[in-house]
């Protein structure tokens, strides 16, 4: 891999990180908005555990994320698009086991 290809990997993974953190924020008000998460819950512990929770989950998909930069199989992009997909699927089914 030359550095071309590096940087552009790595400015995709900034934005797919980026846009995962701003998908979970959506994904968060959205349960608020349906009542999954009671908005009395959302402004005290539960949304304050959950969000600590999904962000380390986010941490380390981007970790993951940023080891697949250096994959050359196809299936990279099951780990390079984690930020976008696992945060909003991890605080969905948080929220639905927690009830």
């Amino acid at each position: 891999m030359n550095a071309k290809t590096f940087i552009i990997r790595l400015i995709g993974l900034i934005a797919i990180a980026l846009a995962g953190s701003f998908l979970y924020a959506v994904t968060f008000h959205v349960m608020v908005a349906m009542n999954l998460i009671p908005a009395e819950l959302a402004e005290k512990a539960y949304g304050t555990i959950l969000t600590h929770k999904t962000t380390l989950v986010w941490l380390g998909c981007v970790a993951i994320s940023f080891i697949s930069i250096f994959i050359k199989e196809s299936w990279r992009y099951v780990f390079y698009l984690s930020p976008l997909y696992a945060p909003p699927l991890f605080a969905a089914a948080f929220t639905l086991i927690q009830q």
